[in-house]
C-alpha cells in the first residue's frame, strides 16, 4: 500500500527529517493491514502542521476553526427542522462482556 500523501511526504523531504511522516505512514499500512480502514482526512494533518512550524498547541484549534462553518450549518439545520440530524446506524459489534472488578484484575 502507497501512501495517498505526496504533500506531506514532500513537506518532510523540504524539512529534512521525515520520521514523523514515515511514523504516520506506517500506522496507515497497520491499520489497512489489520482492519481493513483508511485513515480519517485529517489524520496526516499533525505531521504537516509540524513540518510547517505551526505549534503544537495550535493543532485543535486549526481543526476545530476548519469544522465550525460545518458544525454551525448542522446547527441550523436541525433548529430549522426542529429536530435532531443523526446518521443511521446500526451497531454490530459483540455483546456487551461482563468487566472483573479492579480488585479482581
Amino acid at each position: 500500500m502507497t501512501s495517498s500523501k505526496p504533500g506531506q511526504k514532500k513537506l518532510s523531504e523540504e524539512f529534512g527529517d521525515s520520521r514523523l511522516y514515515d511514523v504516520s505512514v506506517r500506522c496507515e499500512e497497520v491499520m489497512w493491514r489489520e482492519k481493513k480502514l483508511f485513515p480519517n482526512a485529517d489524520f496526516f494533518h499533525a505531521s504537516a502542521y509540524h513540518y510547517m512550524g505551526i505549534p503544537t498547541k495550535l493543532f485543535t484549534p486549526i481543526f476545530v476553526m476548519s469544522r465550525v462553518s460545518g458544525w454551525t450549518a448542522h446547527v441550523k439545520e436541525q433548529r430549522a427542522n426542529n429536530r435532531i440530524i443523526r446518521p443511521s446506524a446500526d451497531y454490530t459489534g459483540p455483546e456487551p462482556r461482563p468487566v472483573p472488578a479492579l480488585s479482581e484484575r
